[in-house]
């Protein structure tokens, strides 16, 4: 019995140690995802303080034209943990329906009720500022890492379910022959 008991041990130390590198791994990626949005931050408000009188970029001001994804998110259960992993969607074929907006949505209150279709180049101008491109650039990189991020936050939360059973099972084989004291089970 003392002999499964160190075993468990040892497993429980083996598990603990994986969850350190995994505690080790997420804290890195979320430093680099805190600096990547500080980066697009301040790239943003350059662009902003760079800007033509009355232009302004950013959440707050954009329009929703040219909503076409760039990238899919596929999440994938392995082995009963979750794989979360960025996919390049396949080409937009040409026959796809554009999106049209009528001009009453645009603002045009008044006008004749025509639609055109957006045109994404003259969304910024043809002469795009270099800190919106960084900002383009960042805004990329930046969604690389948040799919690593919940990939090893399931690994680690998978973990700990793993170390409960683990530590359940050493309780419940020491349970008949231990003494607990302060949580700490002794073998007499």
């Amino acid at each position: 019995m003392a002999s499964q008991a160190l075993a468990l041990s040892g497993e429980i130390d083996d598990l603990l140690t994986t969850y350190l590198f995994l505690l080790d791994t997420y804290t890195t990626i979320r430093a680099q995802l805190s600096a990547a949005q500080a980066s697009i931050y301040l790239s943003l408000a350059r662009a902003n303080f760079h800007a033509e009188r009355g232009v302004r970029y950013g959440q707050d001001f954009y329009d929703e034209r040219a909503m076409l994804p760039a990238r899919v998110c596929r999440i994938t259960p392995d082995n009963g943990i979750h794989c979360f992993e960025v996919k390049h969607p396949a080409d937009v074929s040409e026959d796809a329906e554009t999106p049209r907006v009528s001009a009453a949505e645009h603002g045009d209150g008044g006008k004749q009720d025509r639609s055109y279709v957006p045109d994404p180049l003259r969304m910024f101008g043809l002469a795009v500022p270099n800190a919106l491109r960084e900002t383009q650039a960042q805004t990329r990189g930046l969604l690389d890492l948040v799919p690593r991020l919940l990939t090893v936050d399931a690994r680690m939360r998978a973990l700990e379910i793993e170390i409960r059973r683990a530590r359940k099972r050493r309780v419940k084989l020491l349970g008949e022959g231990a003494e607990v004291e302060r949580g700490v089970h002794v073998l007499e």
